[in-house]
């Protein structure tokens, strides 16, 4: 990513904020950002980490809260966060990229690669485009489950306990089922595990070098800790298995390293323009209707604006991307906390989602 990147965190005394831009056009626009960021955020507490390009330049790049609570560390846009479902993007790319290898056919059934499923009918494009409809039973995803290591065989076996909840490309539904089937194919036609390939074929080609398969055994360096506001106050998150999100939504990652996965995917670094194009276009069903989903990826508008956009949860930890496709501006915002109260949404003001969309219509009105 071009730019001078200063990764930076705003201190508690940060109303009078230094702009650290060497581009002095942004630095109205960093001020604000940040000025925003300070209203929203108690320094103290459970913050954010965001990233802002637009032209794979840096607009903004910082970080309010604390990153560990127990030990008073604060945030920065290099540490590493839980990134939930923007898994899911990584996941349909690396499938392109075996494509490209000449592996595997998006054409090709599930049923090639796992004979007895039940959902063997889908092809792997309907389960990056979530119209598969391999799904999980419900009784399989809760409980204390969740806290037990899951191996890939276990993770098989347990796709087959259910029918599909309808014939493929019949409808949308999303489906955490059907990227574990696409994290198992990955394995199968590469013969790494899904935690290899992704490391070799992009986390490391594109220096992306705080980024990681999920582990809450391995020692990851300044791991951000997660939080949830419960009715009690800031509780530690409860433990949830990384295996458990596996393909889905288990990898780890920095608001720094998401913005550079982000702007090499659309200029064509990881698989070709075409299969970018692929990605954000919206899946087709049996009765020609569309849906706005690509691969990985939703498909929506924003004030007249395209967006290929991606939210996502996982205990502790909220995060959400927005990339303004013809403007060339993207934003990530990655949240190390998760609200058990009042259902399971931040306020507005602390919501990635609506701090992302917000943060990508201020940057396409900068000059």
């Amino acid at each position: 990513m071009k730019g001078n990147f200063v990764a930076r965190t705003i201190p508690p005394v940060a109303l009078l904020f230094l702009c650290l831009s060497t581009n002095a056009a942004f630095a109205s626009f960093e001020d604000e950002v940040a000025q925003m960021l300070v209203n929203a955020f108690d320094p103290n507490e459970p913050g954010v980490a965001v990233v802002v390009t637009k032209n794979d330049e840096i607009l903004y790049s910082g970080a309010i809260g604390t990153a560990n609570l127990e030990l008073g560390v604060p945030l920065t846009v290099t540490m590493p966060f839980e990134v939930a479902s923007t898994t899911k993007q990584i996941t349909s790319a690396a499938i392109l990229v075996l494509e490209e290898q000449g592996k595997l056919n998006t054409s090709d059934k599930l049923s090639v690669y796992f004979p007895d499923h039940p959902s063997g009918e889908a092809t792997i494009e309907q389960l990056m485009q979530n119209i598969s409809g391999a799904f999980v039973p419900d009784h399989s995803m809760g409980s204390n489950r969740v806290r037990s290591d899951l191996t890939s065989q276990e993770r098989l076996e347990l796709l087959q306990e259910g029918q599909p909840y309808f014939a493929p490309g019949e409808r949308y539904a999303y489906s955490n089922a059907g990227y574990w089937l696409l994290g198992a194919i990955i394995e199968e036609v590469s013969g790494e595990s899904y935690a290899d390939f992704i490391q070799e074929n992009i986390f490391d080609p594109l220096g992306m070098t705080n980024s990681y398969y999920g582990s809450h055994r391995n020692l990851i360096t300044n791991r951000v800790a997660g939080y949830d506001y419960t009715e009690d106050g800031i509780m530690n998150s409860s433990y949830t298995s990384e295996t458990w999100a596996y393909s889905a939504g288990g990898l780890i990652s920095s608001a720094v390293d998401i913005a550079t996965w982000s702007n090499s995917l659309f200029s064509g670094k990881v698989v070709s323009s075409t299969n970018v194009e692929r990605m954000i276009t919206k899946a087709e069903l049996n009765s020609g209707e569309t849906v706005p989903y690509g691969y990985g990826l939703a498909l929506a508008e924003l004030e007249g604006y395209r967006t290929a956009e991606h939210g996502g949860g996982h205990s502790g930890f909220l995060v959400h991307t927005t990339r303004l496709v013809d403007e060339d501006i993207f934003v990530v915002v990655l949240a190390n906390s998760f609200y058990m109260t009042n259902g399971y949404r931040p306020p507005a003001e602390k919501n990635p989602a609506f701090i992302a969309r917000r943060l990508a219509l201020m940057a396409a009105e900068s000059e």
